[in-house]
């Protein structure tokens, strides 16, 4: 397995999360992270990772020679690195901003009067 690290003038760049793939991680759509491009990444981290040209957001977890890429949503499977595939890690997620102002799909509005 070859892990390459992204090479960007950035060291930390602010991105907006889409999807639901980590919701149970606490990160929900619209969620602004910011990623610490210098950051080597570790077993248990959150990074944003590339596969087919395809950037996500997952927890990675480091097992014997392979790198699991954990989706924190049942409805998505996970993502095995083999040892010979090639992973693209462009930064380790070190903070979340939530929108608040925005109501959850699980939110009840009232009205007051």
């Amino acid at each position: 397995m070859k892990t390459l690290q992204k090479e960007t003038n950035d060291k930390i760049y602010v991105g907006k999360l889409k999807g639901d793939s980590m919701k149970n991680a606490g990160l929900d759509n619209g969620d602004l992270l910011i990623v610490d491009t210098t950051m080597a990444f570790y077993d248990g981290c959150l990074a944003v990772c590339e596969i087919d040209q395809q950037e996500m957001v997952k927890r990675i977890r480091i097992e014997n020679e392979n790198i699991v890429l954990i989706a924190e949503n049942p409805n998505y499977e996970n993502i095995t690195i083999q040892k010979s595939e090639v992973a693209l890690i462009n930064g380790v997620v070190t903070h979340a901003i939530k929108d608040f102002s925005r109501p959850s799909e699980n939110d009840k509005i009232i009205k007051l009067e």
